[in-house]
């Protein structure tokens, strides 16, 4: 140490600000400053939408074959009414055994959904959500404090 008070000495940041020019503030720059923010938050708000739009595009790309042959390997009635005939008659026959024919009903379609060949289904699933998370991201409201 050289012995002088650091304390009585400026701060040298102080003395470069001391050194510029005296100029007024312009009356626009709050005006320019937002609209610069307005403008970058306007570009953030429509990469995420295009973002999560491709995600779903891609999503839906990728798990439509998937979900045909899904839907394809249920059998349900043609029309309703058979559909409310046969859910009377199990009701008749008793919940015990409604329940296992839903219960084995699941474990087909879950079966069917683990089928291997269903890979490329669930990746576009998981694209879709992406798509969809993103999206509802930019919707639902944002604390800027």
């Amino acid at each position: 140490m050289n012995g002088l008070n650091q304390e009585g000495q400026p701060d040298p940041l102080d003395v470069l600000l001391s050194r510029l020019p005296e100029e007024p503030v312009p009356a626009e720059l709050a005006a320019r400053i937002y609209a610069n923010i307005l403008a970058h938050h306007r570009r953030h708000v429509t990469v995420h939408f295009a973002i999560s739009v491709f995600l779903a595009l891609a999503g839906i790309w990728l798990a439509l074959p998937g979900f045909t042959e899904m839907l394809r390997s249920l059998s349900l009635p043609e029309s309703g009414w058979p559909l409310v005939t046969t859910m009377i008659g199990m009701a008749q026959t008793g919940a015990a055994r409604m329940s296992a024919d839903l219960i084995s009903a699941v474990a087909s379609y879950q079966s069917h959904l683990s089928n291997p060949s269903n890979g490329v289904a669930w990746v576009g699933m998981i694209v879709l959500a992406g798509g969809c998370l993103l999206a509802l991201q930019e919707m639902l409201p944002h604390n800027e404090g």
